[in-house]
C-alpha cells in the first residue's frame, strides 16, 4: 500500500489545465506497482488558487473504490480483501 499525500492548491489556471489528471496518476501508478493506493489532497478555492482535492482509494488494478466528491471535504475508507498465506 502506497499512502500518497497531495498538496494541488494550484493558481487557478494550472489547477483547471490538471483537474482530471490527477487520479489518472493515482490509478497509474497503482497499475504500475501492483499497490493499492492511498491519496489525500486539499481542497482550497480562493481568488489566486484552487484545488479541487483528490482523496481516493485505488486498488492494485486502476480501479477507483472510494473518492472524495471535488471540491468537498471528506475522508474514504475501503476493506482490503484479506490475504492468504502461502502454505508449504
Amino acid at each position: 500500500m502506497i499512502f500518497y499525500p497531495l498538496n494541488h492548491r494550484l493558481p487557478r489556471a494550472i489547477a483547471d489545465r490538471y483537474r482530471r489528471e490527477h487520479i489518472h496518476h493515482l490509478i497509474a501508478r497503482a497499475r504500475q506497482t501492483g499497490c493499492w493506493i492511498v491519496s489525500s489532497d486539499v481542497v482550497a478555492d480562493d481568488a489566486t488558487h484552487l484545488g479541487y482535492g483528490c482523496t481516493a482509494i485505488v486498488d492494485p488494478t486502476g480501479t477507483v473504490l472510494a473518492r472524495v466528491d471535488e471540491l468537498a471535504t471528506g475522508v474514504v475508507t475501503g476493506m482490503l480483501p484479506h490475504a492468504q498465506r502461502a502454505r508449504g
